[in-house]
C-alpha cells in the first residue's frame, strides 16, 4: 500500500498482520505519536467498522514495529527527524488497551543523528538481518 489516507487502513494493518515482514507505508502526521491517533481514526472512517478503539490499538500495536517521522528542513529537503519504535500497549485497571507506549530511538540533533534509547526491543530482529544500530 503506497499512502494511507482514510480507510484504506484497515486493509493496510491486516496485510501487516499476515506475517510477512517488511511492509512500508506513509501517514501524514504531526508527529510520530500522533500517527497513531490518525490511524485510529482511519480506520473509524470505515462505515462498515465498528472497532472498539481498544480493539484498533491491539491491531496497530500487532501490525506496526517502528515509525520514522519525517519532516521539511530549513531547506524544505525532508529529512527523518526521529525515530521510535511500538515499545508497549498502555492498560486501563479493566484490561482495556488505552494508549500504545513509544520508544524514541534515534532523534536528529545538532546536524548528527543521536542514540536516545535505553532499550531496543528488536535488536536481535536487526543483527540477525545484518543491520548495526551504532
Amino acid at each position: 500500500v503506497g499512502e494511507c489516507r482514510g480507510e484504506e487502513i484497515f486493509s493496510m494493518l491486516q496485510a501487516l498482520n499476515t506475517g510477512h515482514p517488511g511492509s512500508l507505508t506513509t501517514i501524514h502526521s504531526n508527529s510520530a505519536k500522533d500517527t497513531i491517533d490518525r490511524v485510529v481514526n482511519m480506520v473509524l472512517m470505515r462505515e462498515d467498522m465498528s472497532m472498539p478503539n481498544d480493539a484498533i490499538l491491539n491491531l496497530i500495536f500487532s501490525a506496526i514495529d517502528m515509525i520514522v517521522y519525517v519532516v521539511r528542513d530549513q531547506s524544505g529537503l525532508r529529512r527523518i527527524d526521529h525515530i521510535v519504535e511500538l515499545k508497549n500497549s498502555v492498560k486501563a485497571s479493566d484490561g482495556r488497551t488505552v494508549d500504545l507506549e513509544l520508544n524514541l530511538l534515534w532523534q536528529y540533533e545538532d546536524s548528527t543523528w543521536e542514540w536516545k534509547a535505553d532499550e531496543f526491543l528488536r535488536a536481535k530482529a536487526f543483527a540477525k538481518a545484518g543491520w548495526s544500530l551504532y
